[in-house]
C-alpha cells in the first residue's frame, strides 16, 4: 500500500504532498482516490474540495487535519470505510450526499441547503450541526460512545423521518440528546432526550430514535400529530427518564391541557401530562422503549367481579369449565369457546374484533367492560361512555387482556373531568355499574371491586347476590339470558326451554356455566332469581 499515488490527478499532485509533508491550506476541483491509493490528510492541514470527493474501490483516506468540502463525499468500497480520526466539513452550496459506509472522527454539517445520508456513517468525536438538515432517509447516524453534539434548532437538524434511525452507543449511565425533526413540507425540530440513570450496557449497546410526522393511526380528540420510535439494543435492566419535544402549534390537535405523553407500542401506557410551557412530553421511570406520542391517554383497568353461576364456596373462586370441556373455535359454533369476543349481537352490539388463538389459563368466560363517567352511577348513561372492550374473566374474578394476564386498555378517551363507573356485562348474569366511583391513581390505572359489599353494585342487592361469606363475596346474579338488567320468563322460556337437554354446549340458558342445559339451571339460579330487576342507568 503506497501513501501516495502519482496518477491520482496529476495537477493535484504538488497539492496532496504538500499535505502529507507541510501541513498547510490546499485547494481542490475535484479528486479521486484511486484503488490501492491512500491519502493522508496530516493533522493541522485544512483541505478545501470544491467539487467531489470519490474513493475507489480499494482506495482510502487517512484524515487527521480537516476536509472542507463542497460537492459529494463518494466511498465507492463495498465494506465500512474508516476515513481517520479529523474533521469532515460538508459546506457546500447545493445539496451534498454521502455515500458509502463511513466511519469519520467530526461530522460538521454547515451547507444551508442540507446533506443526504447514502449510506450508514459512524461519527466517533463530535456532531456539529450549524447550518442545514442531515437527512437519513434510510440509513443510520451512528454516535460513538464518547461522541458530543452540537447544534440543533429547526434550521440544523437531524432528519430521521424515514427508516433511517439516528443511533447513540452508550457504554455508562447518561444522558443522550437526539436533535432530530422532520422536513415534511416545513422542517419541524423535535428533539428527544433520553436520561439513563440505570442500566447494564453490552459493548455496542445504543438507543435509537426516529420519528412520524403526522397522528399516530388511530388517534382521536386531542392529541401530538407525530410520534416518536425509540428503540434500544444491548441495554438491559435499565431506568431511563425521556423528554419528548414538540412544536406549538403545528404539532397540537385540540386542547393541550388534555394531552398526556402515552406510549402506543408495543404495550400501552400514560405517564405525565403535557408540559404546555415547554411544549414536551415526558415519561419517566422507562424500563422498556417503543412508541410515544401525545394524546387522551390510556387507561388500565384493574376490576375484580365474579359470577353466582360457576362461583365454588370449596375453592372460593369461579369454576373454568366451559374454558376447559370445550374445545376453542368459531362464536357461530355453539359446540365451542369462542376464539372471538361474544358481544357482537343484541343488545350489546359490540363491534370490536378482539379474538384469541389459544385459551389462557384459569380463564372462565369472555366479558366486555364499558367504562363510564358522570358525577354519579345515575347519569352514568350510555351516552357517557369513554369506551368499550372485551376481555377475559379469570377464575380469581381478575377481568384481562387477551394474554390472560395484562390489563386492559382503553385508549383514545375522549377528555372528562368527573368519575369513572365501570360497567360490566356478561352473557347471561345481570350487568352491573360501579355504585361507587372507581379510583385512579398516578400511573391511570383505573381499579373497583365489585364483590366486597353490595354497595359496590349500583342497585345494592336488588342487583347482585351475596355467594360467600367467608371472605366476603357479592357477585353478578345469574339468569338475566336476555341481558337486559331483568330476570323475568323470558330468560327461561326464549333461552333455556328450547336447548334443555343440550350437553357440551356454549348457551346462554347454561346459568352456571357447566357446558350443560339441565334443570339445575333453573332451579338453582333461574327460579330463586326471577323476579329481580335492575337495569343500568
Amino acid at each position: 500500500m503506497r501513501t501516495f499515488h502519482l496518477s491520482l490527478f496529476e495537477r493535484f499532485a504538488v497539492c496532496i504532498l504538500v499535505i502529507i509533508l507541510f501541513p498547510g491550506p490546499c485547494f481542490s476541483q475535484g479528486s479521486t482516490i484511486a484503488g490501492g491509493t491512500t491519502v493522508t490528510v496530516a493533522s493541522g492541514t485544512t483541505y478545501y474540495e470544491s467539487a467531489n470527493m470519490a474513493v475507489s474501490s480499494g482506495g482510502s483516506i487517512n484524515n487527521s487535519g480537516t476536509i472542507i468540502l463542497k460537492g459529494n463525499l463518494q466511498n465507492l468500497n463495498s465494506g465500512s470505510t474508516n476515513l481517520g480520526t479529523g474533521t469532515f466539513n460538508f459546506n457546500g452550496t447545493s445539496s451534498q450526499t454521502i455515500s458509502g459506509t463511513n466511519t469519520m472522527g467530526t461530522m460538521i454539517v454547515n451547507n444551508s441547503t442540507g446533506v443526504i445520508l447514502g449510506g450508514n456513517t459512524t461519527v466517533n468525536t463530535n456532531l456539529t450541526l450549524t447550518s442545514g438538515l442531515l437527512t437519513l432517509g434510510s440509513n443510520n447516524l451512528i454516535l460513538a460512545p464518547l461522541a458530543s453534539i452540537t447544534g440543533g434548532s429547526s434550521s440544523s437538524m437531524v432528519v430521521a423521518e424515514g427508516t433511517g434511525q439516528m443511533q447513540e452507543q452508550i457504554s455508562a449511565n447518561g444522558t443522550l440528546t437526539f436533535p432530530v425533526g422532520d422536513n415534511t413540507g416545513t422542517a419541524e425540530y423535535s428533539p428527544v432526550t433520553l436520561a439513563f440513570t440505570s442500566g447494564t450496557y453490552a459493548g455496542g449497546a445504543y438507543a435509537s430514535v426516529n420519528l412520524t410526522n403526522s397522528p399516530y393511526p388511530g388517534m382521536t380528540g386531542d392529541y401530538i400529530k407525530r410520534y416518536w420510535t425509540i428503540n434500544s439494543i444491548g441495554i438491559t435492566s435499565f431506568n431511563c427518564n425521556s423528554q419528548f419535544n414538540y412544536n406549538d402549534p403545528a404539532d397540537i390537535q385540540g386542547s393541550e391541557a388534555n394531552i398526556y405523553c402515552i406510549r402506543v407500542s408495543p404495550n400501552m401506557a400514560t405517564y405525565s401530562l403535557a408540559n404546555a410551557a415547554g411544549n414536551y412530553l415526558t415519561a419517566n421511570g422507562l424500563s422498556s422503549f417503543g412508541v410515544f406520542t401525545g394524546g387522551h391517554g390510556v387507561l388500565q383497568t384493574a376490576l375484580t367481579v365474579f359470577l353466582q353461576g360457576p362461583y365454588s364456596t370449596s375453592n372460593h373462586n369461579m369454576n373454568n369449565t366451559l374454558a376447559t370441556v370445550l374445545p376453542l373455535g368459531s362464536r357461530s359454533d355453539n359446540t365451542k369457546f369462542p376464539n372471538q369476543q361474544p358481544y357482537n349481537g343484541a343488545p350489546w352490539n359490540y363491534s370490536g374484533s378482539e379474538n384469541i388463538a389459544t385459551i389462557p389459563s384459569n380463564v372462565v368466560d369472555w366479558v366486555l367492560v364499558d367504562l363510564r363517567h358522570a358525577s354519579s352511577p345515575a347519569n352514568a348513561h350510555t351516552s357517557s361512555s369513554l369506551g368499550k372492550q372485551a376481555g377475559l374473566l379469570l377464575k380469581n374474578g381478575s377481568i384481562v387482556a387477551l394474554d390472560g394476564l395484562s390489563a386492559i386498555q382503553f385508549t383514545n378517551l375522549a377528555s372528562y373531568s368527573d368519575n369513572l363507573y365501570p360497567v360490566i356485562y356478561h352473557r347471561n348474569h345481570m350487568p352491573i355499574i360501579a355504585g361507587n366511583a372507581a379510583t385512579k391513581d398516578a400511573n391511570q390505572i383505573v381499579t373497583y371491586n365489585y364483590s366486597t359489599s353490595s354497595s359496590q353494585i349500583y342497585g345494592g342487592a336488588n342487583g347482585c347476590i351475596q355467594v360467600d361469606s367467608s371472605p366476603v363475596r357479592w357477585a353478578m346474579m345469574a339468569g338475566d339470558a336476555s341481558n337486559d338488567g331483568a330476570i323475568f320468563l323470558n330468560d327461561m322460556n326464549t333461552y333455556w326451554i328450547p336447548f334443555s337437554g343440550y350437553m357440551g354446549n356454549y348457551l346462554l340458558g347454561d346459568f352456571n356455566m357447566d357446558a350443560n342445559v339441565f334443570l339445575n339451571d333453573i332451579n338453582t339460579y333461574w327460579i330463586p332469581n326471577s323476579g329481580f330487576m335492575n337495569p343500568l342507568p
